[in-house]
C-alpha cells in the first residue's frame, strides 16, 4: 500500500475499490466484494476514512489559496519595460486564487457527503440487523 489509497490489482493506485472494465461490468478489488449478479458490499469505515483524506486535501487546497492570496507582484516587479505584466498577471492570479477556493469548498462538501453516506450505510446496516434479529426470534 502506498499513500492513503490501496494499490489496485492492476498496480495502479486510486481512491476507489470499484472499477469499471471495458465491458461495462464492475469489478472489485481489495476487501470489497462483488457478486456475479452485480451486488457489491461497502465498508462504511472505508468510506469514512476516505472522507478524512478528502478533508485533508481540502485543507491543503485552502492553504494553497491562502498562500496565493497573500502574494502578488507589485507594479514595479518587472521594471519599467515590462510594467504591464503585473496587471496582466493580476487577473490570472485572481482567477487561480478563486479556483483554488472553489476547489477547497467543493472538496469540503464532498467530504461532508462522504461522512453522511458512511452514516447512512451504518444506520441501514443496524436497521437490517434488527429486522433479522426480530425474524430469528420469531422462528
Amino acid at each position: 500500500m502506498t499513500g492513503p489509497y490501496p494499490v489496485r490489482q492492476d498496480g495502479a493506485t486510486g481512491d476507489s475499490s470499484l472499477s469499471v472494465t471495458g465491458d461495462s461490468s464492475l469489478s472489485a478489488t481489495g476487501d470489497s466484494s462483488l457478486s456475479a449478479a452485480g451486488h457489491f458490499s461497502v465498508r462504511a469505515d472505508d468510506v469514512a476514512a476516505h472522507a478524512v483524506h478528502v478533508e485533508a486535501l481540502a485543507g491543503s487546497v485552502a492553504s494553497a489559496a491562502d498562500a496565493a492570496a497573500s502574494v502578488q507582484a507589485g507594479a514595479d516587479a518587472y521594471g519599467e519595460l515590462c510594467a504591464m505584466i503585473p496587471a496582466a498577471l493580476g487577473d490570472l492570479h485572481a482567477t487561480l486564487t478563486g479556483t483554488l477556493r472553489t476547489a477547497s469548498t467543493t472538496l469540503h462538501d464532498i467530504a461532508t457527503h462522504l461522512h453522511a453516506t458512511a452514516d447512512d450505510y451504518d444506520a441501514t446496516d443496524r436497521a437490517r440487523e434488527q429486522v433479522f434479529r426480530t425474524i430469528r426470534n420469531l422462528l
